[in-house]
C-alpha cells in the first residue's frame, strides 16, 4: 500500500456492526415483498485536492456542506466538484479556523454564483483585519455569518448529522486556552447509521512540533465525544503538533486523509504522526515529502461514499480500476472472493434526467451490489452501494443527450465479484 496509486480505486468496507446489516437486510427484504426496492439514503464526503490546504465537500441525503475552502485560487478546484455533481449551491460552510489556506476559497465560490443557502458558521470573534483574505471572507458570507455553538448539531437529513465537539479551545471535558489559530478550530463528528467521520481543520493536540513550542492540546479533551470512528481527517495536514497519540486511542481509524501540496516546506507529513496512525490506511491528496511509512499517495481528490452501513473509497485518474474488501480491523486489503457475479445488467433511460438499472442476482451470500458509472465507458466511478438481493437502481440527475455506461458486482465481508456485462443508455 506504500505505492504510488494512480487510478480508480474502489474499496468497499463493512462495518462493525451487524445487528445494522440485520435491520437493514430486513428493511429492503420487506420492501421488495412490497413490489419495490428503494435505494438506501448515502452521504458522499469528498476531499478536494487544493494543495497545503483543506476543502471537504460532504452531500448529505438532503442538504450539502462545505467545511473549509482551500486557499486562494482553491475555488475553481471546489466548483469543479460541485459542477461534477450536478451541485449549484451550499446548504452549509464551515470555516474551520481564519487561515488563508482554509477560507481562502470561500468568496471565490459565492462571487462565482455558488450561493449558500442555510448558514456560514465559524468560531464567531475577529481576526487580523489587515489580511485581505479575511475581509474577502467575511464580505462574501455577509448576513449569513453565524457563531457555530458547542454540541451544535447540523442536520443533513435522513440521520446524518455532524455535531460540534470543539471550538476556541472549548469542549465538553474543559477547556485549553488556544495559544494561536489553529488552536481555535472548530471539531466535528459525523454520523450516519454506524458510519462516523472526524473533521477538525488544524486542531492541535499539545505534542511538539519539529519546529516552535507545544501547542493547546485541544484533541485530548474532545476525543471521547468522537469516540471510535471509521475515518478521520488528519488535522493540521499531518503536522507534528497534532494527531497525538490519546486521539489516535481513541478515535482507532481505519482510514486517515492527509492534505497536503508536493515537497511543501513544512516536511509533512511528520513522521511520528505516521508512527501513531497503525490502526489506518493512509491516504494523501499529494505525496508531501515528510515521513517513510506506507502511504497511499494519489495526488487526487479522495472521495468517500457510504450508505449507513457500508462504504467505498473511489480517487479517479487513468480509468484502470483496482478493487479490495477491507478486513474491518486494520483497514489493510484482502482478497476478493469467489461470489457470483451478477449478470443480464440492462439500462434503460425512461426520461431526459434518469435511468433505470436491472440486473440479475447470481450470489447467495453477497452482503449487496456495488453500482458504478461512466460518461466514456472506460473511467468507472462507484455511485451507490445496495443491500442484498435488491435487483434495481434508478440513476437519477442526469444530464439530457448524454450516454451513460454502467456496471455493477456483488460484495461481502470477503471481497468483491467479478464485474457484470456492461450497459449503457442515452438520456
Amino acid at each position: 500500500m506504500g505505492m504510488r496509486v494512480s487510478a480508480l480505486i474502489t474499496i468497499c468496507h463493512r462495518f462493525r456492526t451487524q445487528l445494522s446489516v440485520l435491520v437493514l437486510g430486513a428493511a429492503v427484504g420487506l420492501a421488495i415483498m412490497m413490489g419495490f426496492a428503494q435505494a438506501l439514503p448515502q452521504v458522499r464526503i469528498v476531499h478536494i485536492n487544493v494543495g497545503q490546504a483543506d476543502a471537504t465537500l460532504i452531500v448529505g441525503p438532503s442538504r450539502t456542506l462545505l467545511f473549509d475552502s482551500g486557499g486562494g485560487g482553491a475555488g475553481t478546484r471546489i466548483r469543479a466538484v460541485l459542477d461534477s455533481l450536478g451541485i449549484n449551491s451550499l446548504d452549509y460552510f464551515v470555516a474551520g479556523h481564519y487561515h488563508s489556506d482554509h477560507i481562502g476559497g470561500i468568496d471565490e465560490l459565492i462571487n462565482g454564483g455558488i450561493r449558500i443557502n442555510i448558514a456560514s458558521y465559524d468560531r464567531g470573534g475577529t481576526y487580523d483585519q489587515t489580511q485581505q483574505y479575511y475581509t474577502d471572507y467575511i464580505n462574501a458570507v455577509g448576513a449569513l455569518r453565524t457563531t457555530i455553538a458547542l454540541n451544535q448539531e447540523i442536520d443533513l437529513g435522513r440521520g446524518c448529522t455532524l455535531k460540534c465537539i470543539a471550538l476556541n479551545g472549548v469542549t465538553n471535558h474543559g477547556t485549553f486556552p488556544p495559544t494561536g489559530e489553529n488552536d481555535s478550530s472548530i471539531a466535528l463528528v459525523l454520523r450516519f447509521g454506524t458510519f462516523d467521520y472526524f473533521i477538525a481543520s488544524d486542531l492541535t493536540g499539545g505534542v511538539v512540533p519539529s519546529q516552535g513550542n507545544a501547542t493547546a492540546n485541544v484533541e485530548s479533551l474532545c476525543a471521547p465525544d468522537a469516540g471510535d470512528v471509521d475515518v478521520v481527517r488528519v488535522d493540521h495536514h499531518g503536522g507534528g503538533d497534532a494527531t497525538n497519540q490519546m486521539l489516535v486511542d481513541i478515535l482507532q481509524p481505519e482510514h486517515a486523509i492527509i492534505s497536503l501540496s508536493y515537497n511543501n516546506s513544512s516536511g509533512f507529513p511528520a513522521q511520528a504522526v505516521l508512527d501513531r496512525l497503525t490502526t489506518a490506511t493512509i491516504w494523501q491528496t499529494q505525496s508531501g515529502n515528510g515521513g517513510t511509512s506506507p502511504i497511499v499517495r494519489v495526488g487526487r481528490n479522495i472521495t468517500f461514499l457510504t450508505d449507513g452501513t457500508y462504504y467505498s473509497i473511489s480517487i479517479s485518474s487513468t480509468g484502470e480500476t483496482f478493487t479490495y474488501m477491507t478486513d474491518g480491523i486494520s483497514g489493510q486489503p484482502v482478497p476478493g472472493p469467489n461470489l457470483a457475479a451478477p449478470n443480464n445488467l440492462t439500462a434503460t433511460a425512461v426520461s431526459s434526467s434518469q435511468i433505470n438499472l436491472a440486473w440479475t442476482n447470481n450470489a447467495i451470500d453477497e452482503s449487496g451490489t456495488a453500482i458504478e458509472r461512466s460518461t466514456n465507458g472506460t473511467s468507472f466511478s462507484i455511485i451507490a452501494v445496495v443491500t442484498a438481493n435488491v435487483t434495481s437502481y434508478a440513476s437519477t440527475n442526469l444530464t439530457a443527450s448524454k450516454t451513460y455506461y454502467y456496471r455493477v458486482r456483488a460484495y461481502n465481508a470477503s471481497g468483491n465479484s467479478t464485474y457484470s456485462n456492461t450497459a449503457q443508455a442515452l438520456t
